[in-house]
Parts: C-alpha cells; structure tokens; sequence
C-alpha cells in the first residue's frame, strides 16, 4: 500500500474526528552545533536546536515558503506535527519568522 509516495511503514494515520489525515514518519536527530536534523521519507532538514534550554525553532508559513527545498513545501504542518510528537512536552517548539530551515546534504 501507498499514499502519496509513501509505503505503508511511513505511514502514521491519525484519527481527526471524521477526517483521517496521512502523515509520514519523520525521525529527530540532535547534531553539534546546535542542530536538529529531521529525516524523512524525501529527505532531511535541519532546524535550530538550543541547547542551554532546549529549545526548537520552527519556521512561520511565509518564512517556510521562503526557504524550505521544494520537497518539503508541501510538508510543513506534517513536519511540524512530527517535531510537536517528538519533543512531547520536554522540549518547546516556538513558530519565529526568523527561524531557518535548511536542506542537510
């Protein structure tokens, strides 16, 4: 089975009432120099991590469509759902319009 490119292992389905939304797996990765390096199924993106307080720093909408690779476009609300899973409530996650998104090479 896939949706969207994804095979069934990627797939998360979450139950929203009388909708049922795809959302592909992503894994989190803290990196030196205070990264956050997501992967996911068409590729890896690296955010900023704080690490005195840990502390994720996610894109606004305008700042993401400025700067996200053209994979990811699309993604946003599913990566930001993923990271919100991931950091539970041990690490905040603040939307800035100055936060950076990158592509990992």
């Amino acid at each position: 089975m896939t949706v969207q490119g994804y095979t069934r292992r990627e797939i998360v389905l979450l139950d929203l009432g009388r909708y049922t939304a795809c959302v592909a797996a992503y894994d989190f990765e803290p990196r030196w120099k205070e990264e956050l390096v997501c992967a996911g199924p068409a590729g890896r993106l690296v955010f900023e991590l704080t690490m005195g307080v840990p502390t994720v720093y996610f894109p606004t909408e305008e700042a993401w469509v400025k700067q996200a690779p053209p994979w990811a476009q699309s993604r946003r609300d599913e990566i930001l759902a993923a990271l919100r899973a991931w950091c539970g409530s041990r690490t905040p996650v603040v939307i800035d319009a100055t936060a950076g998104v990158s592509e990992d090479r």
